[in-house]
């Protein structure tokens, strides 16, 4: 094998049995790596690239790469970018249902660049790896949700991180997972440094944009975006003596979708002071419940003047799905308390790190 041909095997397939090992990036449509990969700027190996990452969503990527390639266009970027239209058609197909379109269009999107008919092993795994990837097929293993090892990649999304509580609990008993916060209050920022997550500062809802947030002002923990919650439950700050800031928030319904792309495994924590009923009440109108695989849950229906009532017909929408249980790991919290529990948390980091 060249060195060139080397530079462009799969690392992931070195844990596949030899009859797939044999298969490239692209003929597998393992469009992550594709796009994550170092190029030594020949035609082919941009071309693939930007492939890779038109299927990714990637366009303004997807533009600059093509720019870079010589003599562009030309003839082999031309035939990888028709492919790529047809592997999008056979998605979208997949999508909707279609299953003789889809396949036709897998089918094209191989041997339009292959240029050959006997491909079947080809377009079987290419399809097999399209449809994993959007997670219609289950008993194939999606590369893209596989790490350099070859494990199946878990994800702990945490919704209400707070200062960084959870995510130090959670991977105390969860060393494998790949962690990502939501925290929506700047006061709290400042604890994320050194945590072992990825913190996105946004608060997390039932649609993009932005929406106005009520900060607690005592213990930041009852901050929330449902207007009818009493903010400080012990009743010393009334909600119009509280500061309300705009911040933006997304989707969390999209976010799932998304990540369970990449990951085979998804456990949600939701904190987020009673936004949660709208939020899972999304997520099962659009059919994403199914990428959860347990949801740690604190439910402020009680917080929110919700009739019990209907927070149960909301439970019982859920127990299908997942494994529900109680969330608390306020014993990891050190927003407002005493040094003691800062050099505790230092110990701890310095452990799980």
């Amino acid at each position: 094998m060249s060195n060139k041909k080397k530079q462009r095997s799969h690392s992931k397939l070195n844990t596949f049995p030899p009859m797939i090992e044999r298969y490239n990036l692209w003929q597998f449509g393992d469009w992550t790596s594709l796009a994550q990969m170092e190029t030594n700027q020949s035609e082919e190996q941009l071309a693939l690239k930007a492939c890779a990452q038109l299927q990714l969503g990637q366009l303004e990527q997807a533009k600059h790469t093509l720019k870079d390639i010589p003599d562009y266009p030309c003839e082999q970027t031309a035939r990888l970018l028709i492919s790529g239209v047809f592997n999008t058609l056979g998605k979208a197909y997949a999508i909707l249902g279609n299953k003789e379109k889809s396949e036709k269009n897998f089918n094209l999107a191989v041997e339009s660049d292959l240029g050959t008919v006997n491909s079947k092993h080809i377009i079987q795994a290419r399809k097999n790896e399209q449809l994993a990837q959007l997670n219609i097929f289950k008993r194939w293993i999606s590369l893209d949700s596989l790490d350099q090892q070859g494990h199946i990649k878990k994800l702990f999304i945490d919704c209400g991180g707070h200062d960084g509580c959870s995510t130090i609990k959670f991977k105390l008993s969860n060393p494998t997972y790949d962690i990502i916060t939501f925290e929506g209050n700047p006061e709290l920022w400042p604890y994320y440094k050194n945590l072992p997550t990825q913190l996105i500062k946004k608060l997390v809802s039932n649609y993009t944009g932005e929406v106005e947030f009520i900060l607690d002002p005592v213990d930041a923990d009852g901050s929330s975006i449902v207007k009818e919650k009493t903010i400080d439950f012990h009743g010393k700050v009334k909600n119009d003596e509280c500061t309300v800031i705009v911040m933006p928030c997304i989707d969390l319904s999209k976010f799932v979708q998304q990540k369970a792309q990449y990951y085979q495994e998804i456990i949600l924590k939701l904190d987020v002071e009673g936004a949660e009923y709208a939020i899972l009440e999304k997520m099962h109108k659009d059919d994403t419940l199914k990428y959860i695989t347990k949801l740690y849950a604190e439910f402020h229906w009680n917080k929110i003047n919700m009739p019990k009532e209907q927070h149960d017909a909301l439970i019982e929408k859920l127990t299908p799905f997942f494994e529900i249980e109680d969330w608390d790991a306020a014993e990891f919290s050190v927003h407002k308390k005493g040094t003691t529990n800062q050099k505790i948390r230092q110990q701890i980091l310095s452990a799980i790190k």
